[in-house]
């Protein structure tokens, strides 16, 4: 059934939060007879894209934000530091431990590149300057990422902190025309890479026309357009947020119908792709017809593939 499908990725979500919160857990120990600890200090893993939207699939990987607070150099351990040093260490230890590879695997596969100033940052963050980095400097794209950020482990309330400290970057409360702008440099950057080709062997669910990727610009979109004067709307699930946006007149019944069915339907696609050999891949298989009947039971996949494209490509 296809509203099982929000149920496994929000239960696939939460395996990895409560994995990060492990994992962090299990560094804090690890560095401790070097670096000891920081008193007084706080540190929050911050969720963003699919694992803060509670969506996550069996291939994606998790994009987190790592946050601190904290003064002072650390005690206890062999090795005193600074405390934007030891959280430096922290966070490195704490991505090994989830994306190292053994011979059982790997955890989780991390990817940082979300953060403020993206590979060429602090891998951990100061929450003042953090903050201050997106008021001051943060783009368009951001505040759309950032519409799904949520606390997923750690200290919550430092969390907390940084969720409502970056509302009013994310939700103006007056609409400007460089937010809309920017909507349209976005959507031209999304068209562009979603290629020319239609549903065939090889077809992106996630960034082709009409796929996932495009649902959800449009329901961010419409969530920094309006989100500004109705704070009901400020929700980081997508299939919830839409239901919002049709509840405040911003979109109708049966568009929000249409396009949660899309999302659904193409996340539904993906799983499946993804659970074939437990590949981080989105692109449609050789004989996609036949595997993705068998394994989504499905009818007329095919049909259902160019009906649902096409709805979200006008919507788009």
């Amino acid at each position: 059934d296809l509203g099982d499908m929000d149920t496994s990725c929000r239960a696939i979500a939460d395996l990895a939060s409560g994995l990060l919160d492990e994992a962090l857990r299990m560094a804090e120990r690890l560095i401790a007879p070097r670096y000891g600890r920081i008193d007084g200090g706080s540190f929050c893993v911050i969720g963003l894209g699919k694992l803060g939207g509670r969506e996550l699939n069996l291939g994606s990987d998790v994009d987190p934000l790592f946050l601190w607070q904290g003064e002072g150099s650390s005690v206890d351990g062999r090795q005193s530091v600074p405390a934007s040093e030891y959280y430096m260490h922290l966070s490195r230890m704490l991505i090994r431990l989830m994306s190292e590879r053994t011979a059982d695997g790997i955890v989780w596969p991390v990817d940082m590149r979300l953060r403020p100033g993206g590979d060429g940052a602090a891998i951990a963050l100061h929450l003042d300057a953090t903050l201050s980095h997106y008021l001051e400097y943060g783009q368009t794209w951001e505040r759309a990422m950032l519409i799904k950020a949520r606390p997923v482990a750690g200290d919550m309330q430092l969390g907390q902190a940084f969720v409502d400290g970056i509302a009013p970057f994310i939700y103006r409360r007056y609409l400007d025309y460089t937010t809309v702008a920017a909507l349209a440099e976005m959507k031209r950057r999304i068209d562009g890479q979603a290629g020319l080709g239609g549903i065939a062997a090889g077809y992106d669910v996630k960034r082709g026309r009409g796929g996932i990727r495009e649902i959800e610009f449009i329901i961010q979109s419409l969530q920094l357009l309006h989100g500004g004067r109705n704070s009901e709307l400020r929700i980081q699930a997508s299939m919830q947020a839409i239901e919002l946006l049709m509840q405040a007149d911003v979109i109708d019944a049966e568009d929000m119908a249409a396009l949660q069915g899309a999302y659904r339907f193409w996340r539904r696609i993906e799983h499946a792709i993804q659970a074939r050999r437990g590949e981080q891949t989105h692109k449609l298989p050789e004989d996609y017809a036949d595997y993705l009947s068998a394994a989504t039971g499905i009818e007329n996949i095919e049909q259902q593939m160019f009906q649902h494209a096409a709805i979200v490509e006008d919507a788009f």
